[in-house]
């Protein structure tokens, strides 16, 4: 009788995709296992970004540390940051109040809710102080760690076997990401690690998700929710997550479905736990103006609107693939592939039409790979997926576009890419392959060069409004920006020829952001100021007077001050038309402001001796300012002038309570008290006079 051959375990037919081998995940072991790409990974992420180590702040870093009250009360401001928006220690300081003052408020639209990103700024205040390269060093670490984790989770996809370890999807993706020009304003700008830590922990969280699944051991489905929740508390960016870890397991996993649903469920649970306590802390209503620098669409029809926004997204793929020229500010109206002129797009646009022709295509790759459970199909739901949230699409951002937005995508279009690289080149000893090989070395060196030259850019917030004036175009932000660096500059120089060569390089680029936003206030009042130090008054009242339309309370009444010292100053060159009319006009906008009034008065009854007109606005101002000792004062002097003596007196007493040391005004009332024979109250006065004329000759 023959033998019964023994049956061999038939191969499993190959679906294009990893069979991964459930085992008993570990973090630990997979740093040991890979310790070679790793590395690699870790020093190439900080070396791209390690010159930025010498660099000061920038843009906004002002916000969440050097102008953040929260944060430079150091560690004891820690836990503050759980009970305050992120930016309401910033609004404190700036208005001079304790952040208790503004409470719960959001001030800015949507509110910005990051604790666990701030705290990490309290402590690196509480232990370092003002120290930008220690910030600097931090997030070039950060990101080199980011980029080790993204490997591991792309490991978790496509599990490294018989491969080298430098030629696998996991390794190559992860280098493309790594490489990528887009992520310097991430981590260039200290501000941009919410970002960072957001992604870092989002992929933490992932790599727990899909070991929960493999091996079903309880300690994972902890760390999926504590990693989300570091994540989410870091910045929202990462809600996506939400729906994308479940499509990674349905991708990616053969797994029954309640495998899916139980670390699915814990993501969604710690969501609303976010969504619950960010609603508790930021319950104020957003008192953000309606004004175009926080709603770029505000002038848009919704035609012109959706048709912006398709734009703005051609763009965004078109950065991700060619990545020039960067620029950190697209404020109304930087739009890519307009004229800077125009505002917002149209549907006639071509690169309209072929953005949209192209997002045709992709969405039939999507949902035609979708059944396939091809890695076409789930990088690109990765790239868009992430990039909804920030698209104005589903609700607006404030901006068109910003190229750290596409921080988190770039990961979806890496992995595509190192997927089919590695497809059409399995192996690099093949001719073919090391063309290709050659095509990706390529790529990484310009990604590299690229990454390294627009770093220098963000050493200061001079080097990066200058730089970036000559691409953006149509910003008004950023030719605003480039103003103040030029006017800076101009007040800490002390030759005249440089400060008046500095302050005329101001003017145009101010001047075409006052054009591009006739209301933008920081433009108006810097054309003013400009102006002004130059001693051409009548275009700085010009601007000032525009101010005053436009804002009449922005920075502290800075175009009722400014207009009134240049009304005087026409008036002292006996130019009384002019600085008259200048001041009626102010009045217009300060209607209930007492100094205007009180110039008025003073003008009129001291230059021009029309007493009854002096008298009139002299009342007015009193009436305004009742306690004011000037108005008391030009009061006194003017029924003085008048031979009102004792009306001259009566408001000089109210005003010598206020300022008792004042030597015109005791000299005023000591001639009146002797022109009416009150010899006791003016021996009174003398003798003050003398004592304080005795002090000021010597001084203790």
């Amino acid at each position: 009788m023959a033998r019964k051959k023994k049956q061999q375990p038939q191969k499993p037919k190959s679906t294009g995709q990893p069979v991964v081998e459930p085992k008993l995940a570990s973090l630990k072991t997979d740093f040991s296992t890979f310790s070679q790409p790793l590395l690699v990974i870790l020093i190439l992420g900080f070396m791209l970004y390690a010159q930025t180590i010498t660099y000061d702040y920038a843009l906004d870093d002002k916000i969440v540390i050097t102008g953040n009250q929260i944060t430079e009360q150091g560690f004891s401001g820690i836990f503050k940051h759980f009970f305050y928006d992120s930016m309401n220690g910033f609004w404190a300081k700036n208005y001079g109040v304790d952040v208790e003052t503004i409470g719960n408020k959001n001030l800015v639209s949507g509110g910005r809710y990051r604790p666990i990103t701030m705290i990490t700024h309290s402590v690196e205040y509480g232990l370092f102080g003002d120290n930008p390269g220690i910030s600097h060093i931090i997030n070039a670490l950060l990101y080199g760690l980011t980029g080790a984790f993204l490997f591991l989770f792309l490991q978790k996809l496509f599990p490294i076997k018989d491969q080298k370890w430098f030629w696998n999807v996991p390794f190559i993706a992860t280098l493309i990401f790594i490489c990528h020009p887009l992520h310097t304003e991430v981590v260039a700008n200290i501000k941009g690690r919410d970002e960072i830590l957001s992604f870092l922990f989002i992929l933490i969280s992932g790599i727990h998700f899909l070991s929960y699944i493999d091996v079903k051991h309880q300690k994972h489905l902890i760390y999926t929710g504590l990693f989300f929740a570091l994540s989410i508390f870091s910045k929202e960016t990462t809600a996506p997550f939400l729906i994308l870890f479940p499509l990674t397991a349905y991708y990616f996993r053969k797994a029954d479905i309640n495998r899916i649903l139980i670390p699915s469920a814990t993501v969604i649970i710690v969501f609303f736990l976010y969504v619950a306590i960010r609603f508790s802390v930021l319950n104020g209503e957003s008192s953000s103006p309606n004004e175009l620098m926080n709603d770029p669409f505000l002038l848009a029809t919704p035609s012109e609107r959706l048709a912006t926004i398709v734009l703005t997204i051609g763009a965004y793929l078109k950065l991700s693939f060619f990545p020039h020229p960067l620029t950190h500010d697209y404020y109304p109206f930087h739009l890519p592939f307009t004229p800077p002129e125009q505002h917002y797009a149209s549907w006639s646009e071509p690169a309209v039409f072929i953005t949209l022709v192209v997002l045709l295509g992709l969405l039939i790759l999507t949902i035609s790979g979708l059944l396939k459970k091809s890695v076409l199909s789930y990088g690109i739901l990765w790239y868009f997926g992430t990039l909804a949230l920030v698209s104005n699409v589903l609700f607006p951002v404030g901006v068109f576009m910003n190229e750290r937005f596409l921080y988190i995508p770039t990961a979806g279009l890496s992995l595509i890419l190192g997927y089919y690289i590695v497809q059409w080149a399995p192996s690099i000893n093949l001719s073919k392959s090391r063309i290709i090989a050659g095509v990706l070395g390529f790529i990484l060196i310009a990604f590299s060069v690229k990454t390294i030259a627009r770093n220098q850019a963000w050493k200061n917030d001079n080097t990066l409004a200058l730089t970036d004036l000559k691409i953006s175009e149509g910003s008004a932000k950023v030719k605003m920006s480039a103003g103040v660096q030029y006017i800076q500059k101009a007040y800490n120089t002390a030759n005249p020829e440089e400060k008046q060569k500095l302050l005329y390089e101001a003017i145009p680029v101010l001047e075409k952001s006052a054009q591009i936003h006739p209301k933008y206030a920081q433009a108006l009042i810097l054309l003013g100021k400009a102006y002004y130090e130059l001693k051409e008054y009548d275009q700085s009242s010009h601007y000032f007077l525009q101010l005053a339309s436009v804002n009449p309370f922005f920075e502290n009444k800075a175009a009722l001050n400014y207009n009134i010292s240049i009304a005087q100053k026409q008036i002292e060159k006996q130019q009384f038309d002019a600085g008259i009319a200048l001041l009626k006009k102010t009045m217009t906008y300060y209607p209930n402001d007492f100094s205007v009034y009180n110039v008025l008065g003073m003008t009129y009854g001291r230059y021009l001796q029309d007493a009854r007109q002096s008298e009139q606005y002299l009342l007015k101002a009193y009436q305004l300012a009742p306690e004011n000792a000037d108005v008391l004062m030009n009061i006194g002097t003017l029924y003085a002038q008048q031979g009102k003596l004792n009306e001259a007196r009566t408001y000089f007493e109210i005003a010598v309570k206020k300022v008792p040391n004042n030597l015109i005004l005791l000299r005023n009332l000591a001639s009146i008290c002797y022109n009416t024979g009150d010899r006791e109250n003016f021996n009174r006065y003398n003798a003050r006079i003398q004592q304080l004329e005795k002090n000021s000759q010597n001084p203790q």
